[in-house]
């Protein structure tokens, strides 16, 4: 069974979960940084962010696949 906070519900990978070899290392990068959609009309302001549960289960997998420690 998958765990539920794992699975994207949001971009172009939405539906899949963060472990699925289809996603690559630098989107789980971005999410793993706390990613973020910004305003069109303005750049300075942020219209949504990676929820830090799945940023943190981004990390989790971005170490498992490259055997490096995350540095943010």
């Amino acid at each position: 069974m998958r765990d539920p906070e794992s699975i994207l519900i949001f971009g172009k990978y939405s539906g899949l979960s963060i472990t699925d070899s289809q996603i690559p290392i630098e989107y789980l990068r971005w999410m793993a940084g706390r990613g973020k959609y910004q305003d069109p009309n303005n750049r300075f302001i942020d219209t949504w962010k990676v929820p830090i549960t799945l940023a943190i289960i981004a990390r989790r997998e971005w170490e498992h696949r490259t055997g490096e420690r995350w540095v943010g």
